[in-house]
């Protein structure tokens, strides 16, 4: 169909025909060049469009329903996006109002005219497809730094849908780009801008599924364990992270991922609900994680809190809070400072631990998966519901209110601390902590002489204020008389102790003060200066991990004297036999040199601390720590791999840690993997860290049968003459499952 050219302005760029005629030209009409190209061209837009159509359509559907989009893993860049303030504008999902402009654009495909409206429609609609397709790119690399396939293919079905119609269009000489045409190809890129700020002044929309379990989480009262599905899995609070009090009333069981952003933000509103509601409310963590990656990442974190709870707090919270990168590399170098060189001496000892929780995450999110249909994270279990995805705080302590009283009481366990009467919600009365300073200052004081101060408190509040228990950083700090109930308008005050015999320099602690307070928990930072008349460097003589059979190279430490007047010191005990101590001085007086040696090493770790003799009126001696580790050149752990063959029926996944301490070996290789049971087990080595580690991974199938052998065996060769094969025993533990039963569970101790 053939339309006359309007006189129009001619304009350049790739949209334009250039062989437009100028104003003083007489009227001409022209027909398509080519109308057959322009029909398979006009059809191709069509299918692009009508693809992403489908696509957006679905995407809609997807994230009204809050599902998980089939290839996108949980947690991975569709789960990042669906849970952002970029998923809607306006409370609209932008996948419908994407599916609205491809459902345009189809229908303006498939007209075989092409009349001035529907061209100027067309450059409009494509200016939308542009502009959002831009903006969507720009969302996913440089501010979720993730990325969704299906949302990803249909920005790229559209943006070739304009592709296809504007080759089309350049066949057409009466299809040119005019001012019109110009107009309303910009407005809808200013749109976008809009809905660009708009999305960045919203708030992240709320997308949390409910789903209710075949049987709740309930609380022993007698030894405190949480049992779930029915007494089939078993938690021991008291060996796991936590948040909130001791006991409280309701106790959450949380499967979260260091990686996970939604995660995190599951963990801020767990600890907030906690401290509005201390001893009602708290949740036990469990690492569950999709990704290897995250897993190295709680291997290690898991470690760390076993080794040193304090480290573990700091950079758990640094982690959540996005300060600290949550990648294992990251993670582990810092920890290795923090712990002096010394977190894989003392990770050795907890790695049947850690993987024993690990494997316990992982079969705790299968089973919410088959049972309930929650795989996605976060998850948060709390009596008989799982709720998936991260809920706003009001959003749980709404779901708290409506809980059953006769469920809270039957699954409660006694708190042996005093409680206040509850405060009148109705009348808006509550009890409020207050402090005159948040930092408790105990100044200067001499190692090893104890140190202590009255902290005092105000009830601020117009209802009776209750302590309900105050936790320290480190058991170096101590607390004493904070059992009380304090009067509104009331002072109370409780004393901090700190025993300053390990310190030295200025130190910073941490106490946590929980009450009954509308205000929550209030975090106190507790300083103090430790002075002693001698610096020594190093403070611990740690001769670390050797090898078996090699020379020890003596350890020096340097004692310098810092007080005015000048000490002698005589010498240097052990009160360990195996260490052997020499002092020699440098500076008669004021320097000298302690050298620590080891004349024969053992076969067991040992430790001893060595007892300086200052002489001095504040300070009679300084103990001094000393550790060694000797190690076989390959060390494996665990020597046996138990499993409990409930977990067998949704498949398990089981790790062997292979270490080489042997210096002259550069890369540790592990080649020839064989199971002696069944073919259906797979086998397969990942190196870690620095070529010198790594594991091998032993998967079971779901449904996998260990038959009438209760024992097998894992073996493989290492390039390490002295190992040449290793063998791994591996014992299934209870009875075979069949497909009437489910997973027995496991008990942490």
């Amino acid at each position: 169909m053939n339309h006359p050219l309007p006189a129009a302005k001619k304009f350049s760029g790739p949209f334009l025909d250039n062989n437009q005629p100028s104003k003083s030209d007489p009227p001409r009409v022209a027909g398509p060049r080519d109308p057959a190209a322009i029909d398979r061209l006009r059809k191709a837009a069509a299918v692009l469009f009508g693809t992403a159509l489908g696509i957006a359509v679905y995407l809609a559907w997807q994230s009204a329903a809050g599902k998980v989009m089939p290839g996108c893993s949980p947690g991975s860049g569709y789960g990042q996006i669906l849970n952002s303030r970029w998923s809607v504008a306006a409370g609209i999902p932008v996948s419908l109002l994407g599916a609205v402009v491809y459902a345009a654009m189809l229908f303006s495909s498939l007209r075989p005219g092409l009349p001035q409206w529907q061209r100027r429609a067309e450059w409009g609609a494509s200016g939308l497809v542009l502009g959002g397709a831009l903006w969507f790119t720009i969302v996913q690399a440089f501010i979720l730094h993730a990325f969704c396939p299906w949302c990803t293919a249909a920005h790229l079905l559209a943006v070739g849908g304009v592709g296809a119609l504007w080759l089309a269009n350049r066949k057409i000489p009466q299809a040119s780009f005019d001012r019109p045409s110009l107009a309303m190809f910009a407005l809808p890129l200013a749109a976008v801008i809009s809905l660009a700020m708009l999305q960045s002044l919203s708030p992240a929309p709320e997308r949390i599924g409910q789903q209710t379990l075949p049987h709740s989480l309930n609380s022993d009262p007698n030894s405190g364990f949480l049992s779930l599905y029915d007494g089939q899995i078993t938690l021991d609070p008291a060996t796991l992270p936590t948040i909130g009090l001791p006991h409280p009333t309701v106790t959450a069981v949380a499967l979260t991922d260091f990686t996970c952003p939604h995660c995190r933000e599951l963990h801020r509103t767990l600890t907030e609900v906690a401290g509005q509601r201390p001893g009602q409310f708290g949740a036990v963590l469990l690492p569950a994680a999709y990704e290897p990656e995250a897993r190295e990442l709680h291997r290690i974190m898991l470690a760390l809190w076993r080794i040193d709870p304090e480290c573990y707090r700091k950079l758990s919270d640094e982690l959540i809070t996005g300060a600290l990168e949550p990648n294992p590399r990251t993670v582990l170098e810092l920890i290795e400072q923090q712990l002096n060189g010394r977190f894989y001496e003392l990770a050795w000892a907890q790695s049947g631990w850690v993987q024993d929780t690990l494997r316990l995450g992982q079969e705790l999110l299968a089973l919410n998966g088959q049972e309930s249909g929650a795989s996605t994270l976060p998850q948060t279990m709390i009596l008989n519901k799982v709720l998936t995805g991260s809920p706003r705080p009001e959003t749980l302590t709404a779901l708290l209110d409506v809980m059953p009283k006769l469920t809270l009481t039957a699954t409660a366990k006694t708190v042996p601390v005093p409680t206040a009467p509850a405060a009148d919600q109705s009348s808006g009365s509550a009890p409020v902590i207050t402090f005159s300073s948040a930092t408790v200052d105990l100044g200067t004081v001499t190692k090893g002489e104890p140190a202590a101060k009255q902290v005092t408190f105000t009830n601020t509040g117009n209802a009776p204020l209750t302590i309900t228990h105050i936790k320290a950083s480190c058991g170096c700090t101590t607390v004493e008389g904070w059992q009380q109930t304090v009067a509104p308008g009331q002072q109370g005050s409780f004393e901090l102790k700190l025993d300053t015999a390990r310190f030295m320099g200025a130190i910073t602690k941490t106490v946590d003060v929980e009450s009954n307070a509308a205000n929550g928990m209030v975090r106190l930072s507790l300083k103090a200066l430790i002075w002693s008349p001698v610096t020594i460097n190093p403070a611990i003589v740690s001769f670390g991990s050797v090898l078996k059979g090699t020379k020890i190279e003596p350890r020096t430490v340097e004692i310098t004297v810092t007080d005015e007047e000048p000490l002698k010191i005589a010498g240097a005990t052990s009160n360990n036999p195996y260490f052997q101590t020499e002092m020699k001085p440098i500076e008669e007086g004021r320097k000298y040199q302690l050298t620590v040696s080891v004349p024969e090493l053992g076969d067991r770790p040992q430790n001893s601390e060595i007892v300086l003799p200052l002489g001095h009126p504040k300070l009679r001696e300084l103990k001094l720590p000393v550790y060694i580790n000797p190690v076989d050149p390959v060390v494996v752990q665990p020597t046996q791999l138990n499993l409990a063959t409930a977990s067998l029926r949704t498949g398990t996944t089981a790790s062997i840690t292979i270490f080489c301490h042997d210096p002259t070996l550069a890369t540790l290789e592990v080649t020839d993997l064989t199971y002696s049971g069944s073919l259906d087990a797979a086998l397969s080595f990942e190196r870690q860290g620095n070529n010198r580690w790594g594991r091998v991974q032993l998967t079971f199938p779901a449904g996998f049968n260990p038959g009438d052998g209760r024992e097998a065996s894992v073996s493989f060769r290492t390039n390490h003459p002295q190992y040449a094969r290793i063998t791994v025993p591996v014992r299934f533990i209870g009875a075979t499952p069949t497909a009437a039963q489910t997973p027995a569970g496991t008990l942490i101790r």
